[in-house]
């Protein structure tokens, strides 16, 4: 009998474990409400603390997650495991989820929800899982060292996945304290490279700060001559650094030439250079330089062409050794012009001529005299200035006759005052007429029409509560009608009376009417609503039937009904199977008593005594076990939190 108990649980095991493969994704990802969540904290080497947060906004029965971590590098110190998840039933009661965790396989921490109806929506999500894990020696922190291996948030109908790892990805969050840390060389400076130190963080292998140091100097040898130098050319020198061997050449400058004194080697004339030679002391090596040539042995200067007035002259001299002549020029004299004579006078219309003779060639040069004024008479009218028109004046050269005319301005009219030749009225305008006393010409001046003369206003139409209503006046010169609008009165309504009074489901009327024109306005009232009396239970619920009541307005007998839902079924105390239960006989008893309150109800208690196989009354029993465990466990939480 213990052997069929066994199995019976390990049966009713594996049968959650088939419902959790079959009900709940195989993967999710979730940031903040729509994907999982893997916060990582290095506090130190020794605690590494991470938090998976799975979506809670998700219609969805149940989830599954694995948080996975590299075992070589990680230790698991501690896991715990979210262990109190309700689910919503559609009445809105809170319903506890089933939860199966396990962190026994290295590298893996496992936690599972299934739940009977939807799971409870968070906006922050779940935190599920809340894993420390310490660092191996030798071990650091890397981007794959913790991660969620596996996850899945099932949908409504338990068949797929909302979201799941094999087509999302979950969101890490990393954060180091960088509280231990150590000095690495990286590269040592020499002469041929920069050195470096880092300062890396223990726990995530990140560098925090970096130091470069320059290289050092070559150490180098004597400097030995490789190469001579000379005269003109220069020589080298070598030295080797005796670390890394590196060569360093230096320039020799060239010794340059030791020159003599310099010997006149050809003496200068006044049409030839001289030369003058320096011996270098040590190669040999001659440089020359040019004595310039001395100068010519001229003689006097002499007249070869005399000046003129108008054209230079020349002059000649020569040199008495090697018979060279220069020539200069001379300067023109120039001519001497005496006083100019006037040899014709000028008039009024010819210029006169002064001229001015040369003492040395005779040569004449002449200069134009302007002509004179006209000697012109007095101004004389040529025709008389109009109001309208310009007039003419002359004046005449007494010499040689020539006339000039200019224009005398017009007079322009002498107007007197207006005369007023046409009186204005109310319906045409008047005259006014000024006369030129010079030419007679008139001009004229309208004079605007005047105002009418209306009479007083006379009602033509009166106004009424609706319309506007129209005045009249008449002008008593022309006759002219002018018309304006009254404004309408306006309704005088007075008190509003009730016309029409309100039910518990009918609106009222009340009626205002105009004392002038008897119009009436209408105004709702609306309905009183019931007034309804206590509720009566006309039906009881039961566990498989709602129940029913009833209330009645006192006004108008209308009656309401509302549903009274079913009771909460009664838990069934599990039976053990290797205990005798009560005498055969009490149960048919009770059957028949059940059976008689309530008929539609199906008797499915197990009745101990009978010929049932027993690996069938293990299986049940081990169910049983199970689910009275699981409520106990739960109740218990209830009331550790409500204390």
């Amino acid at each position: 009998m213990l052997n069929y108990l066994k199995k019976g649980v390990k049966l009713a095991v594996a049968f959650m474990m088939v419902l959790v493969t079959f009900t709940i994704p195989n993967s999710v990802y979730a940031a903040s409400s729509t994907l999982p969540v893997v916060d990582i904290n290095a506090k130190s080497r020794k605690e590494i603390v991470a938090t998976v947060v799975m979506p809670g906004e998700y219609d969805s029965p149940g989830f599954t997650v694995d948080l996975g971590y590299d075992s070589d590098a990680l230790e698991l110190v501690n896991a715990d495991i979210l262990e109190e998840i309700y689910s919503i039933s559609p009445s809105g009661k809170k319903v506890p989820a089933f939860v199966m965790s396990a962190d026994h396989e290295v590298g893996i921490v496992h936690m599972t929800c299934i739940a009977t109806y939807n799971l409870e929506k968070k906006s922050d999500g779940y935190t599920v899982i809340v894993a420390t894990f310490s660092l191996k020696d030798g071990k650091q922190l890397s981007d794959n060292s913790i991660k969620l291996k596996n996850f899945g948030v099932s949908a409504e109908d338990g068949k797929s996945e909302i979201i799941s790892s094999a087509t999302d990805k979950e969101i890490i969050n990393s954060e180091c304290s960088h509280s231990q840390t150590s000095t690495k060389v990286i590269k040592k400076a020499s002469c041929t490279q920069k050195g470096q130190e880092d300062v890396v963080c223990e726990i995530c292998g990140h560098v925090i700060s970096t130091k470069e140091y320059e290289k050092l100097p070559h150490t180098f040898g004597k400097w030995e001559t490789t190469k001579e130098p000379t005269c003109e050319e220069t020589g080298t020198s070598e030295r080797k650094c005796t670390v890394c061997g590196k060569a360093e050449t230096k320039e020799i400058a060239a010794l340059g030439h030791d020159f003599g004194e310099a010997v006149v080697t050809k003496e200068p004339t006044c049409v030839e250079t001289g030369v003058k030679t320096r011996t270098c002391k040590n190669c040999g090596k001659e440089i020359y330089e040019d004595i310039p040539t001395v100068d010519h042995t001229y003689g006097e200067w002499k007249t070869a062409k005399a000046s003129t007035c108008e054209e230079k002259g020349t002059e000649e001299r020569k040199c008495s050794v090697c018979g060279k002549t220069e020539t200069r020029e001379t300067a023109a004299l120039g001519h001497d012009f005496g006083k100019a004579v006037v040899t014709k006078e000028p008039t009024c219309v010819e210029k006169g001529v002064k001229t001015q003779t040369c003492k040395h060639c005779g040569k004449e040069i002449t200069e134009e005299i302007p002509t004179v004024d006209h000697k012109f008479g007095a101004w004389k009218t040529a025709k008389p200035a109009t109001c309208e028109e310009k007039g003419t004046e002359e004046r005449k050269c007494s010499v040689c006759g020539k006339t000039e005319t200019r224009e005398t301005a017009a007079l322009g009219h002498d107007y007197g005052e207006a005369v007023v030749t046409k009186e204005p009225t109310c319906t045409e305008t008047g005259v006014k007429t000024k006369t030129c006393k010079h030419c007679g010409k008139e001009i004229t001046e309208v004079i605007p029409t005047v105002d009418h003369k209306f009479g007083a206003w006379t009602t033509a139409k009166a106004a009424s509560c609706e319309e506007k209503g129209t005045e009249e006046r008449k002008c008593s010169v022309c006759g002219k009608t002018e018309t304006r609008e009254t404004a309408a009165l306006g309704h005088d309504y007075g008190e509003a009376v009730v016309t029409k009074e309100p039910t518990c489901t009918e609106t009222g009327v009340k009626t205002q009417t105009c004392k002038h024109c008897d119009k009436e306005i209408t105004e709702e009232i609306p309905a009183t609503g019931h007034k309804f009396g206590e509720w009566k239970v006309t039906k009881e619920a039961t566990e498989t039937e709602e129940g029913s009541k009833e209330r009645e307005c006192t006004v108008c007998g209308e009656k309401e009904v509302m549903a009274i839902a079913k009771k909460e079924a009664t838990p069934v105390t599990p039976v053990t199977p290797d205990k005798p239960a009560t005498k055969p006989t009490d149960n048919k008893t009770n059957q028949t008593t059940n059976n008689k309150n309530n008929s539609a109800k199906k008797d499915n208690t197990v009745k101990t005594g009978d010929d049932t196989n027993e690996l069938v009354y293990g299986l049940c029993a081990s169910e049983s076990i199970v689910l009275a465990a699981f409520l106990y466990v739960v109740g218990k939480r209830r009331e550790i939190l409500n204390k």
